[in-house]
């Protein structure tokens, strides 16, 4: 059975309508509710205890929030004589109800918790009461929880000191940081004619879409955005949501091909929503705006146009975003674990393009053109030496830098050395661990010009610095090349827009 628990904010009653009674409305057919009550909160009190009885369940608190001005007589004379308080007559009421309709097993008065707050409480009031709140409502539902058990938060969000919406909407974002959700919240429409019934848990739960919002765009996470969804009666495009949660599961594990077809399909989903003619209707114009929200962060890897006011007028490039765009887009988001893993995976890559044979004095990328030939080179060269075709590890400098400089020879002896393992280049290393030495002093005729042999040298020794810095955070250890102390986020981010910026220079895309 569940345990439930309501927070009531009490009301305060005009002392001129103490003989007043209102007629509270609530749903039609099956789920009609009437009752009659002065007070705003006896409405919602009296349709909760109605519901609760009917699904053979009872409740466990009322959680009460009496400002100065709710703990304070009524200044008024009531038939009987006595005196009250709001909050007394409030009480009083409930248990009246119950007696009357048979609903005593259902509340009982002594199970009630009291919050006090100011009438105008000041800025940190209000912080400490939201956090106060939420504390003792946590720990109420520790108490009333059972394995088996399930807890609702039901929440009457009528009357109190004019602050209390603050206050409220704090306790329900503070609740959800220890996943104890709301489960209704419930207020009333007092017109001249009509006083109804109004649950607004829908209404409320834009909150929880804005925060799943600022969750994927500024953490690449879509828990709360499944949250809504799932929660929501709201109509679910599961394609979307697919593609959502497994771009940003790729993003975390960092698998830069499938971020590159889970950003492709955003691009159509996107542009089906955007440049949609069905704006009108209530689902495509909710989807238009998480989209929307998205775009203005990860629209950077798909889109021409980056003006967050004009996506309704969207550009789509052809293709997604380039390794190099990705990287940065990790840097600025401050994902710097994976934009150390892409520079790891796919700086061979990058490196290989059209070369600009015009232009000697600027750094050179490997030609596309005779990438395959030197492949099959190392190939050749590997199998010569025993030691077959396989290429183990990531020694990409081997296969595609050492035979670009024409020295067969040198590169026959540092793949030999190195048993089929090219190590990778460090400013630090001897012999021919240390690339950035072969390459500056083998063979005096290279093709390279002097520019572009130190391009390729600092490059490789970001490169190995960026690699190591990554072993190390990954294996927490000293192994892997990495016995220095660690850099800090700031030392990484410099090393990272480092590279960013020399690969720009050699001509990356």
């Amino acid at each position: 059975m569940n345990k439930n628990i309501l927070l009531v904010n009490i009301s305060i009653i005009d002392p001129k309508k103490i003989e007043e009674e209102y007629t509270y409305q609530y749903g039609e057919g099956e789920q009609y509710f009437e009752c009659k009550g002065l007070q705003t909160n006896e409405a919602v009190t009296k349709l909760l205890l109605s519901q609760l009885n009917k699904n053979a369940e009872k409740l466990d608190c009322i959680y009460l929030v009496v400002s100065e001005a709710a703990g304070k007589e009524i200044s008024a004379i009531f038939p009987d004589g006595k005196k009250r308080t709001h909050k007394e007559f409030y009480l009083e009421q409930i248990e009246k109800y119950c007696a009357a309709n048979n609903l005593t097993d259902v509340w009982k008065k002594e199970h009630i918790k009291e919050f006090p707050i100011e009438n105008v409480p000041d800025n940190m009031a209000l912080m400490r009461s939201s956090i106060r709140i939420t504390e003792d409502l946590y720990e109420l539902k520790v108490k009333l929880q059972k394995e088996e058990d399930d807890v609702h938060l039901y929440i009457d969000s009528n009357g109190g000191p004019r602050d209390f919406m603050t206050v409220l909407l704090g306790t329900i974002q503070l609740l959800k940081l220890r996943d104890f959700y709301v489960h209704s919240i419930w207020g009333v429409y007092f017109g001249p004619d009509i006083k109804l019934i109004v649950d607004k848990t829908k209404a409320y739960r834009i909150f929880d879409l804005i925060s799943g919002i600022d969750e994927y765009t500024g953490y690449g996470r879509a828990r709360r955005l499944n949250q809504f969804f799932f929660q929501s009666e709201i109509c679910r495009d599961q394609e979307i949501l697919e593609v959502i949660n497994s771009l940003a599961e790729h993003m975390q594990l960092c698998h830069p091909a499938k971020i590159s077809k889970e950003l492709g399909r955003l691009k159509i989903l996107s542009n089906r929503y955007i440049s949609s003619d069905k704006i009108s209707d209530g689902n495509y114009a909710l989807w238009n705006f998480v989209l929307k929200e998205i775009l203005k962060d990860y629209g950077e890897l798909i889109l021409e146009c980056s003006e967050a006011e004009r996506l309704e007028h969207l550009v789509f490039k052809k293709e997604c975003a380039t390794p190099l765009e990705l990287i940065q887009w990790c840097i600025r988001k401050e994902f710097l674990q994976q934009a150390l893993t892409l520079f790891d995976s796919k700086l061979p890559s990058m490196l290989v393009g059209e070369r600009n044979k015009k232009e000697r004095e600027k750094p050179v990328m490997i030609d596309a053109g005779i990438k395959d030939d030197i492949e099959k080179r190392y190939v050749s060269t590997m199998r010569k030496l025993n030691k077959g075709n396989l290429i183990k590890g990531k020694d990409w400098q081997c296969i595609l830098l050492i035979p670009y400089l024409n020295d067969k020879q040198g590169y026959q002896v540092y793949c030999s050395l190195q048993y089929n393992r090219a190590l990778y280049p460090s400013s630090h290393g001897k012999g021919f661990r240390n690339l950035v030495d072969f390459i500056g002093d083998n063979p005096s005729d290279s093709i390279y010009s002097n520019c572009e042999r130190a391009e390729l040298k600092k490059i490789l020794r970001l490169y190995q610095s960026i690699k190591d810095e990554r072993n190390g955070i990954n294996h927490a250890s000293d192994k892997n090349g990495h016995s220095n102390e660690p850099m800090n986020k700031g030392e990484v981010e410099a090393l990272l827009k480092a590279a960013v910026a020399m690969l720009k220079g050699m001509g990356v895309k």
